[in-house]
């Protein structure tokens, strides 16, 4: 990062830190190089502590890197074929597997196309009267119930094994049945591009983002390759087929934008493409206006992307103007959500909506992902300069850009407050990827804003504790991710 001038906080001189022509790599214990993307909340972190084991030798920074993607859990899978009988052990009942597609789309909150019920259910029933000889003539359908179960069992089973995560018996299963690319699309491409995102799916609850954003963009350019982004010709395919494949593109392109911003990668498409016509325009229900939403919020990260997070040098030095547009942006999506929880909160009940929480959630963090670029520059500055004798930092920050931070700064306590309410209603569980380590990113930014300007967060230990007891509650779940978090919030907060 190059500052000019005088002042180095100086709005107009600032450029984001976590952008650059030369991509950013860090070692690990085998000796792979692990890239940084700009946009990865793992990234950020990692260049957090860098920063500070750099600047401060003494401080108890965790092994660099840590917590590196794909090995909380090391999972394997070898093929198999539909001949075994040993396929069907250990299946759930008819009645358990109607309670497990249940919980499956309660966690997708209406705001993710899983599968269609209707298409589903006859197929469940059939294979519970048939058994083998129903997966063998519709294996893809076959995989795409194991994954279902899979994505269920993760989120109701607490993990008794260090070896394995809940679900994985059937995940696995499923990946070892699965047809390479070219079986899929050969054979059904919509109920293709379902599994593949389904197995994407999956595989961000288990900590392997890397892995699901190559599932979902196997799904994504399949989409694209039918030609999914496209309004549909409703005279050639008929309202129900339209609408399927337009329910599959959307929630391909949801996954898909929040992957790309996890793991740090470019948006996959440009929106001028896009013709396909938002959910609530042929869904009048509440489904289609969940739906609606959380595309607008998705499309809202790759704007971040494209713009807060581009390499364009010419862009980038209008930083802070870009992040004040940005923000504008997002403002705008507010009245939205708020508008759903309007309409499904209880007349006279005081009832808390976990699909509108998880909307909240979404919004504030795309503005502290918009933001946190300039925690980074804040951070290596104040390193540089000596706190003062009464630890003030005041006159570090200019006034221009202090709301800024504030902004960021109360997204991240409305988020710690938001994860408690869902908490209580036991709701924290979420097939929703961008909110999933939504505890320890949170209460990183505020620490990050207490360090930078104690002013800031005269109640930074109250917030400590929320998301340390959040992390500790994911923990008692089996949640051996979250056990990084609380490790590393421990690091930066002690």
């Amino acid at each position: 990062m190059h500052v000019s001038g005088a002042n180095a906080t100086d709005g107009e001189a600032i450029t984001n830190p976590l952008v650059s022509a030369t991509s950013f790599y860090l070692q690990d214990t085998p000796g792979r190089y692990r890239f940084c993307g700009p946009s990865s909340t793992w990234s950020f972190s990692q260049r957090v502590f860098l920063l500070l084991k750099t600047a401060v030798p003494e401080f108890p920074a965790p092994e660099l890197p840590f917590h590196v993607d794909g090995t909380t859990w090391e999972l394997n899978w070898a093929r198999t074929s539909l001949d075994s009988d040993q396929l069907l052990a250990g299946l759930p009942s008819l009645h358990d597997a109607l309670y497990l597609l249940e919980v499956a789309k309660f966690h997708s909150y209406q705001m993710l196309f899983l599968f269609d019920e209707e298409k589903f259910l006859p197929h469940l029933h059939e294979f519970y009267q048939k058994g083998l000889e129903k997966a063998r003539s519709s294996p893809l359908w076959f995989i795409q119930y194991l994954l279902i179960i899979a994505l269920a069992k993760r989120t109701t089973t607490k993990s008794r094994s260090s070896s394995s995560p809940p679900g994985f018996v059937f995940f696995e299963r499923a990946m070892s049945l699965m047809p390479d690319w070219v079986g899929l699309h050969r054979r059904r491409p919509n109920l293709g591009m379902q599994i593949l995102y389904l197995a994407g799916l999956y595989l961000v609850s288990v900590d392997m983002k890397d892995a699901a954003y190559a599932y979902v963009g196997q799904s994504f350019r399949t989409c694209i390759i039918e030609g999914l982004q496209k309004e549909p010709p409703i005279d050639l395919f008929g309202v129900k087929f339209a609408n399927e494949g337009r329910n599959i593109w959307w929630t391909t392109y949801i996954l898909d934008r929040q992957l790309s911003v996890m793991v740090g990668a470019p948006c996959s498409i440009q929106d001028s493409e896009i013709t396909c016509s938002l959910p609530s325009s042929y869904d009048a229900s509440e489904r289609g206006t969940l739906l609606t939403v959380h595309v607008k919020l998705s499309r809202i990260m790759g704007d971040i992307i494209k713009s807060v997070y581009t390499a364009d040098s010419k862009q980038r030095r209008s930083f802070i103007a870009t992040v004040q547009s940005v923000l504008r942006d997002i403002a705008d999506i507010l009245r939205e959500i708020e508008n759903v929880s309007a309409r499904t909160a209880h007349p006279t009940l005081r009832t808390v909506s976990t699909t509108t929480n998880h909307l909240f959630l979404l919004y504030h963090q795309c503005i502290i992902l918009a933001t946190r670029p300039l925690f980074l520059y804040f951070l290596t500055h104040r390193l540089k300069k000596p706190r003062g004798s009464n630890g003030a930092t005041n006159e570090f920050i200019p006034p221009p850009l202090r709301p800024l931070l504030e902004t960021s700064l109360q997204s991240a306590k409305i988020s710690l407050r938001t994860l408690i309410s869902l908490h209580e209603q036991s709701s924290l569980e979420s097939f929703i990827p961008f909110n999933q380590d939504n505890a320890f990113f949170s209460a990183f930014i505020v620490v990050l804003a207490f360090f930078i300007e104690p002013s800031l967060v005269p109640d930074v230990e109250n917030y400590i504790s929320t998301a340390s007891w959040l992390l500790n509650a994911q923990i008692a779940n089996g949640d051996l991710a979250a056990n990084n978090g609380a490790k590393n919030l421990t690091s930066c907060s002690g």
